[in-house]
């Protein structure tokens, strides 16, 4: 019995290890290939077979899962979410776009699906704990990479305007891609983190709190408007949810809370003065600063292409113009449409642009109920758990989904990968209790 029980935890432990280490390479891979290939290489390979083996054995491996009503919400609205980009497939094809195309437009989406079944998993193999470790580490290796870049290219410079007309996002487009995020606002769940331990807890704030600092850096020294913006409002969502959580949990704690996010806050803006008394930061700050400003004497580098009339209200005019099937289903995956320039384009720098144009009101309608109940299914389960993971895994969805607003980073294979985890996550139901729980 004993050694049954023995056998049952060591195969319980290989599991979770190779799931682990199977998430994090599909997660490494998702950051180190092209955001944009023309044609399927190696690498494209292990993102289509990795997460449809881990697709397989989720499914294999589970043999009582019974769907609750919450799970039952988010997997209808996953369904619909898939009948829209199968239809998207099926309507480019009618229109006469090769196969190559309309894979290439629609992979990304479609392909990291099976990691949605990561959710039916034990949660003693498949846990926040791990998810969040696996984003943040891969995280971090962007951020080393937007770094050196920065000060290998675009930092060589002792001006500002050198800065902006060598933007580190000129360089390479996986500097958009939106893992560093996780970096910036997942560790917010730790900054509150409470143990018996004093020693352990102020561990735990200083490593959040540089992380966070990490996170936001690398944002800043993309020099783009859209990815500090997101930061900010991962954040702001995360005290959101946060103030609302332990409004229902124990209103008591509200007063605390708040000195202690005040003291956060704080030091935030001390070590922001301390390091803006820095010739190099004081040039990035420039740099950002005066995207956001017309009368900037900066504005001739601020490089817009203003997107809402080159290209998002031609995307949206060749949709108006479209047959009944069109408006109501869209024009089809793969299908191009012509920018202000001239220049034949398959994606849009706005997700929900993007769906009702290649979706039709159908396509919009069904990426809204995903973003909808996948968020309250998070907060549902922080409630459920008293686990303030779950919210921050909010705050990153809800810091994604901003971010998509204004960047095609939506095409990319990193931010599907991170979509498809976070609704694994959410679908998996926990036990009671977690390690990064709220008792204090």
């Amino acid at each position: 019995m004993g050694g049954t029980a023995v056998e049952s935890i060591n195969e319980n432990i290989l599991v979770t290890i190779i799931i682990y280490i199977s998430l994090f390479c599909v997660v490494l891979v998702s950051l180190l290939a092209s955001p944009a290939p023309i044609s399927i290489e190696a690498v494209d390979l292990i993102l289509i077979i990795l997460p449809l083996l881990m697709g397989l054995y989720s499914l294999i491996a589970t043999r009582t899962y019974r769907l609750h009503l919450t799970e039952n919400y988010l997997l209808i609205a996953a369904t619909f979410y898939l009948s829209y980009l199968l239809i998207s497939l099926l309507i480019g094809l009618l229109h006469g776009v090769p196969l190559l195309n309309v894979l290439r437009s629609i992979g990304p989406y479609i392909n990291f699906f099976p990691l949605l079944l990561l959710g039916f998993l034990s949660p003693t193999v498949f846990r926040p704990s791990i998810v969040m470790f696996t984003l943040i580490s891969v995280g971090i290796f962007q951020i080393i990479y937007l770094i050196y870049l920065y000060f290998a290219y675009s930092g060589v410079g002792s001006t500002t305007l050198h800065i902006l007309i060598n933007r580190i996002t000129f360089m390479d487009q996986r500097t958009t891609l939106p893992l560093f995020l996780s970096v910036a606002v997942l560790p917010l769940a730790f900054s509150i983190y409470y143990s018996q331990s004093r020693l352990k807890n102020v561990f735990l704030n200083l490593l959040s709190f540089m992380l966070i600092l990490m996170g936001f850096f690398a944002g800043i020294i993309t020099l783009t408007r859209s990815i500090f913006l997101s930061v900010i409002f991962g954040w702001i969502v995360y005290l959101m949810l946060y103030l609302y959580y332990q409004s229902k949990m124990n209103s008591a704690l509200l007063l605390p809370l708040l000195k202690k996010i005040s003291i956060y806050l704080f030091c935030f803006i001390c070590i922001i003065i301390f390091v803006s008394c820095f010739k190099t930061v004081q040039m990035i700050e420039a740099g950002l600063f005066s995207r956001f400003s017309d009368s900037s004497h900066l504005q001739n580098a601020d490089f817009s292409n203003g997107r809402l009339y080159d290209e998002w209200i031609p995307a949206i005019t060749t949709w108006a113009n479209s047959d009944i099937l069109g408006i109501l289903f869209g024009i089809g995956s793969g299908y191009p449409f012509i920018i202000l320039s001239g220049e034949e384009r398959t994606y849009i720098h706005n997700l929900c642009i993007y769906n009702l144009v290649y979706g039709g009101f159908y396509g919009l309608l069904t990426c809204l109920l995903l973003y909808l109940v996948l968020l309250k299914t998070l907060i549902y389960r922080a409630f459920q758990t008293q686990n303030i993971a779950y919210l921050a895994f909010a705050a990153l969805l809800m810091s994604m989904f901003f971010y998509a607003q204004f960047f095609a980073v939506h095409k990319g294979f990193a931010f599907n990968v991170m979509l498809f985890v976070i609704m694994a996550i959410a679908l998996c139901r926990p036990e009671n209790r977690s390690p990064i729980s709220n008792s204090s």
